[in-house]
């Protein structure tokens, strides 16, 4: 027996012994990768011909004919010949797609005990995986591929950087820029939005409380609103202070890249027609539909849930543009004369604070430049890439190296070992400048970037009839190392780069549940950053102090979302430890508050607060209740709450407000606060003489941003 085939057959009665679950086996998996490594390489060897022989071929009849006579593929038929003849009713390319399956010896895998019935969903999954991935072989390339990466991750290897690996060239953000947050106001008319909203999200095991269905990450609600809502409001913040500043309004088009995964795109459908696409009209929002790819097994065979039902996952961010171009997202927005896109993820609420978005549009669009990177300082032991310059004698960009491949990096490029835990390399932040032409351009060389695999997580499948759970992988890719491709010559100015911002008002991430012990890139650690984050501006911005712990402190974005602009609307006052003050309303005027309690306010429309020397004392919040705080879902002892609803004021000077309060302010109306000797606060409500801003948005000669009061 040769060496390849003995090591093939202990590899497959050691991976059937295997029982669901058994966490002992599949560590040992990890201990002894040898015997995967061995049996990936054969089928590695043995498939690359097919690939090739594959690509050759000009259509489908072709491809068809050619792995028909394939011998595994002849005998398999024999041996399910009513599979052969449900297969005939298909088109020839759906043919093809079953061949191309039992070529790859994935026949017995997928099909063994498979109704000829049941064959139609397998066959339109694969063939959405088979025109995606056409450029390097269809299904046959993807699972070279992904054969190849697997391979490589289990022996750490890979293939030494060609390139140089430098520091990149940054532009320091960290104090404002007054100059770019104006063109990023100016560039508004110019941009649209892409958020990566399909992710599986498995970690955080986000499910319906009522229906206990899973739910996607876009439906996680944070500080009183979806994830996905809180995306539209930070682009609604940078759309008020345009018009501020403009008079003109503007609707930015939104691009969401949904996926199958976890019923993510029909969820996510529902949620925008819940919200009445959160007041924006549904034309402007544009939904692409992210392929699910196969998961491989370790064993070199897609995992199973059952017979004909492949597990499958989505593909990985770096399939966007190529998606975006074939849906035809680039001419959609061309067409409304939008260049240029802010790009974010789904799980990082923090990136629209303050002038984070503005400076990169701004900074990108005003030196017409290809892609940026806004990029914090790194931390120890954070599962975060890292931006780098890659130079080469054909040229220089700016590009990503992905935490998951620092690994196999180290090992192989003894370049990449002297820098990788250097923390001079900032860190990427997944938040993106791109400019359209470009990315249609570089697609054309490079259609996908950053192929990786990760296979940290195990797999429960079906093998020889028997549930057995192995570690996996699907081949997944980086949206970011599209810059791979957008060198320009030795000397002339990149078209790439990066901003460096602070970490602390740039990420925090919700990836996973909290587990009892670390609330690092969870939901309630995501919180309690933001919290730091916000009550710190309310320090050092708008010179109030603050007790701390456990303050909350929520206003909405277009209250800003520049921290100079709020510390203009709010100056002076304290919040005692334990408070809580939310202001969910654009325009304010408060100076001097001192709040010992709870104190919401909330303007449902166009709704203006005046408070000058206002004192609020109640029980506040009910801490021995079970709030979940990262939620907005909270039991309050006593509050004060002010409700203005349509264009109406609330206005209140010297006054004390004790215990509950519970103010709601009509449209066309004002209600002016006021309080008698006794304490006895009263409220006296006119009509509204004539509706006009709180406040006038101007800029001064050093192109800062200063409100002059009405």
């Amino acid at each position: 027996m040769k060496r390849s085939a003995y090591f093939s057959l202990v590899i497959f009665l050691f991976l059937t012994m295997l029982s669901p679950g058994d966490a002992v086996n599949v560590t040992s998996l990890k201990d002894k990768p040898e015997l995967a490594i061995e049996t990936l390489q054969q089928q590695i060897e043995e498939l690359l011909p097919l690939q090739k022989q594959i690509q050759s071929c000009q259509n489908f009849q072709e491809k068809l004919a050619m792995v028909q006579k394939l011998p595994q593929v002849e005998q398999f038929f024999k041996n399910n010949p009513e599979l052969l003849q449900a297969t005939l009713a298909f088109p020839v390319e759906q043919q093809y797609i079953v061949h191309a399956a039992v070529a790859l010896n994935q026949g017995p895998v997928i099909f063994s005990g498979c109704d000829a019935s049941a064959l139609k969903p397998v066959v339109d999954l694969l063939y959405a995986t088979e025109r995606f991935y056409s450029y390097m072989g269809g299904v046959v390339g993807y699972h070279v591929k992904t054969l190849q990466l697997m391979s490589d991750q289990l022996a750490k290897k890979q293939e030494p950087e060609t390139a140089k690996l430098k520091l990149p060239p940054v532009v320091d953000i960290r104090k404002e820029h007054p100059k770019e947050i104006l063109q990023g106001i100016e560039s508004l008319g110019n941009m649209a939005e892409v958020y990566v909203v399909g992710g599986a999200g498995d970690r955080l095991a986000l499910v319906d409380e009522k229906t206990k269905m899973p739910l996607p990450v876009a439906r996680l609600e944070f500080a009183g609103h979806t994830l996905l809502e809180n995306l539209v409001r930070d682009l609604e913040a940078r759309e008020y202070l345009a018009y501020k500043l403009t008079g003109k309004r503007i609707i930015t088009p939104i691009v969401l890249m949904t996926s199958h995964e976890k019923r993510n795109d029909e969820l996510i459908a529902a949620l925008l027609e819940e919200r009445n696409y959160f007041g924006r009209p549904k034309e402007t929002i544009f939904r692409l539909l992210q392929p699910m790819t196969p998961v491989v097994a370790i064993d070199g065979n897609w995992a199973v849930n059952a017979p004909g039902q492949i597990t499958v996952k989505p593909g990985g961010h770096g399939v966007i543009w190529k998606l975006a171009d074939e849906y035809g997202a680039f001419d959609w927005l061309k067409k409304q004369n939008r260049s240029y896109m802010i790009v974010r993820q789904i799980n990082n609420p923090l990136a629209g604070l303050d002038a984070n978005l503005l400076t990169l549009a701004g900074y990108g669009h005003s030196n017409n430049l290809s892609f940026g990177f806004e990029s914090v300082p790194r931390l120890p032991n954070m599962s975060e890439g890292m931006n780098v310059l890659k130079e080469t004698s054909k040229g220089a960009t700016i590009s990503n190296i992905e935490y998951t491949e620092f690994a196999k990096a180290k090992a192989s490029d003894p370049q990449f070992a002297k820098i990788a835990d250097s923390p001079d390399f900032p860190a990427n932040t997944n938040i993106l400048f791109a400019n359209i032409d470009s990315i249609q351009k570089a697609i054309q060389e490079l259609p996908v970037p950053g192929y990786l695999v990760n296979m940290k997580h195990p797999v429960e499948t079906l093998r020889e009839g028997k549930k057995v759970t192995l570690l996996g992988a699907r081949l997944e890719s980086t949206m970011q190392n599209i810059a791979d491709v957008m060198t320009t010559p030795p000397g002339a100015p990149l078209e790439t780069f990066v901003l460096l911002n602070d970490r602390a008002k740039t990420m925090s991430v919700t990836k996973k549940a909290y587990d009892g012990k670390s609330i690092q890139e969870t939901p309630e650690g995501c919180f309690l950053d933001l919290m730091k984050e916000n009550l710190s501006m309310l320090q050092n911005v708008c010179k109030f102090t603050v007790e701390e712990p456990n303050t909350i402190f929520l206003y909405h974005p277009a209250l800003g979302p520049l921290y100079s602009i709020i510390g203009q609307k709010i100056s002076g006052g304290s919040l005692k430890s334990g408070s809580e003050l939310e202001i969910e309303a654009k325009d304010v005027a408060i100076n001097n508050l001192n709040l010992d309690g709870s104190l919401r306010i909330v303007a449902e429309k166009d709704g203006r607060l005046i408070f000058n020397n206002v004192q609020v004392k109640n029980a506040g919040i009910n801490r021995q209740a079970n709030n979940c705080y990262f939620k907005s879902q909270i039991e309050r002892t006593e509050s004060a709450k002010i409700v203005l609803l349509g264009d109406s004021e609330c206005v209140a000077k010297d006054v004390q407000l004790n215990g509950n309060v519970d103010i709601v302010v009509q449209p066309g109306t004002r209600a002016t606060l006021s309080q008698a000797k006794d304490g006895t606060v009263s409220v006296q409500v006119e009509p509204l003489q004539a509706s006009s801003p709180l406040w006038r948005y101007t800029v001064d000669s050093s192109n800062s941003i200063k409100l002059v009061k009405d």
